[in-house]
């Protein structure tokens, strides 16, 4: 048997010390009278928070909440994504530490497999409960498991290659696979955001999964849901008294977790230089260095998120479902000025989809692909406009491109970040130059849910957002695999929204299928694979995207800083707010 615990599988350093995405033009430049005002001391009294201040972690997030009644994440908008739930209440069974390249057993304690790759038997911790006190077992477990393959709606592909899974004992669970799976341990790993959590089955048993609100949520996160406030769009956790971290060690010290939706930028300003927040959304990087000067119970931590900015394109239908129109696309954005304007300091463009971390590149990628596939790496208008005129959008009299029925093109470019943001921004950018060749393009902010939606169903053109990295890029690539296309108008639960089929992907993913990263001939592997992504260009990486996060110090200490980067601190992602919660320490009485 092989078995495996809390090994590293890869060595990630933060290589490169970078910041926050900002847009210059969004900088607020304090006036003299401003500098002069003195930092207020912190107050246990702060207005509209229904809890003690020094009992307290308030977190703001720049999303509008408008989900209050559930916590299902099998529905449309069933669960607010970072109010919460996922970040300090749900729990995995493995998480990723992307400071020390570790997965970390939580729930669970270790994995094996068999020889052949065919049997996978999953260790759980003993001693772990619910929150409503009920015992956290295996039976959960493969409940979860088998209610998800039930049903197409609730992710039953993602266990297709599961011939059958049983309970072993309490604390064991053991998967018999209809093929070798070398990866199948990481559908149970959180790399970064939300990842694969157990239900509990005496809650949801009998429960019509895509009808039941889960409200309140039964967890077993050290922090349980208390109330929550519609009118101030906030949520209220309360700690766990009863965690079953606690006997491991794991114990968080605030009782209280308020998550709220951030106020205007002037007033989030002002609230975190009052210390009314924690960790709070400052509209640039200028203005968080002008909140650290007036609050000196202030520290940030500057990292290098491992998701990409990047475009998505619907491949099944209207112009970006012809390949040249999505390299036209590519050459159209110029990722060096990109990546000066939208970001502070400097970011760099991102030629592939990967992220600029050390060994990243070397170990998945080669710089030779891009001597064949120049467009992600080039600007060139005068290219772009070329492959336009191949695929038959030609410049018609009025000056604006028409399709071969004599129409006028159109492409509307979603994001689900504010006016604004670095992806808002990218987006505008690529449309002012569509423009300038003869294409009428359009941006709109879209609220996530809606979004999401949009993206599931195959209703766009171009979606502005991100390339979220797992580790290793196969995670992005199988999303391609023919089995995986969805017809426009479905809702798609495999991952391949953009309605990409090219059968050239089985044959990739099938030989990539049986490396791990580091396995003898794995390299050339994921270079095929990467060649075959930049032929298809499904997803248009433009940028690396560095962030700089800022915390209050006046009730809390022992946050991620340059020196003691313990974690990632990306307090919306589930892994790493835990961490934190668990980590930080009351300040000191002033």
């Amino acid at each position: 048997m092989k078995f495996f615990t809390g090994k590293k599988i890869l060595c990630l350093v933060l290589a490169l010390v970078l910041v926050m995405s900002v847009l210059p033009g969004c900088q607020k430049t304090p006036t003299k009278q401003e500098e002069k005002q003195e930092t207020p001391a912190p107050t246990t009294k702060v207005s509209q928070l229904p809890v003690p201040r020094e009992e307290t972690v308030v977190r703001e997030d720049p999303a509008v909440f408008n989900q209050f009644d559930s916590f299902n994440p099998y529905i449309p908008n069933g669960v607010e994504y970072a109010a919460g739930f996922w970040q300090i209440s749900a729990e995995n069974l493995f998480i990723f530490n992307w400071v020390t390249g570790e997965i970390v057993p939580w729930l669970a304690t270790g994995y094996e497999y068999s020889d052949d790759y065919k049997t996978f038997t999953l260790k759980l911790r003993d001693g772990v409960t619910w929150n409503d006190g009920q015992p956290f077992t295996a039976d959960d477990v493969v409940f979860t498991v088998k209610l998800e393959m039930s049903k197409e709606e609730l992710g039953a592909r993602a266990w297709e290659n599961v011939e059958n899974v049983v309970v072993k004992d309490p604390h064991t669970v053991v998967f018999t696979l209809k093929q070798p799976d070398v990866r199948f341990f990481q559908k149970f790993v959180n790399y970064i955001d939300v990842g694969w959590i157990p239900l509990p089955k005496h809650i949801w048993e009998g429960k019509d999964p895509l009808q039941f609100k889960n409200n309140p949520p039964v967890t077993t996160g050290p922090y349980k849901l208390k109330e929550v406030i519609p009118d101030l769009k906030m949520f209220v956790w309360e700690r766990n008294e009863n965690y079953w971290g606690k006997k491991y060690g794991h114990f968080p010290a605030p009782k209280y977790v308020v998550m709220k939706s951030a106020p205007s930028p002037d007033a989030a300003f002002q609230e975190f230089i009052n210390n009314e927040v924690d960790i709070p959304v400052l509209a640039s990087y200028e203005q968080a260095k002008q909140a650290m000067k007036k609050n000196p119970s202030s520290s940030k931590v500057e990292w290098m998120d491992p998701c990409p900015r990047a475009l998505w394109l619907n491949c099944g239908a209207g112009p970006t479902s012809d390949v040249r129109v999505r390299y036209a696309i590519s050459y159209l954005l110029d990722r060096e000025k990109i990546a000066k304007a939208y970001f502070q300091p400097e970011s760099t463009p991102a030629a592939f989809p990967l992220p600029a971390y050390t060994g990243i590149e070397e170990k998945f990628a080669s710089k030779d692909l891009l001597a064949k596939y120049d467009w992600t790496s080039v600007y060139s208008p005068e290219k772009a406009a070329k492959l336009l005129d191949e695929a038959g959008y030609k410049m018609g009299p009025q000056g604006v491109r028409v399709d071969k029925d004599g129409k006028p093109v159109e492409i509307e470019i979603i994001t689900p970040m504010a006016v604004g943001s670095t992806e808002y921004n990218i987006a505008l950018s690529l449309s002012e130059e569509l423009k300038k060749i003869g294409i009428n393009a359009t941006v709109r902010s879209l609220d996530m849910s809606v979004e999401t939606e949009k993206i599931l169903m195959g209703d766009f053109n171009i979606d502005s957002r991100w390339i979220p990295f797992y580790g290793d890029p196969y995670s992005i690539y199988r999303k391609f695999a023919t089995k995986n296309f969805v017809p426009i108008g479905e809702r798609c639960t495999t991952g391949n929204w953009v309605r990409l089929k090219d059968a050239e992907w089985d044959k990739v993913l099938d030989e990539l299928a049986k490396v791990l990263p580091d396995s003898p001939g794995a390299h050339e592997a994921y270079v095929k694979a990467l060649e075959l992504f930049l032929k298809d260009l499904p997803v248009i990486p433009v940028a690396q995207t560095p962030y700089v996060t800022v915390f209050s110090t006046a009730y809390w200490t022992n946050w991620p800083t340059q020196d003691n980067m313990y974690v990632v601190p990306a307090s919306h992602w589930g892994p790493s707010m835990l961490t934190m919660i668990l980590n930080i320490k009351p300040a000191k009485t002033k």
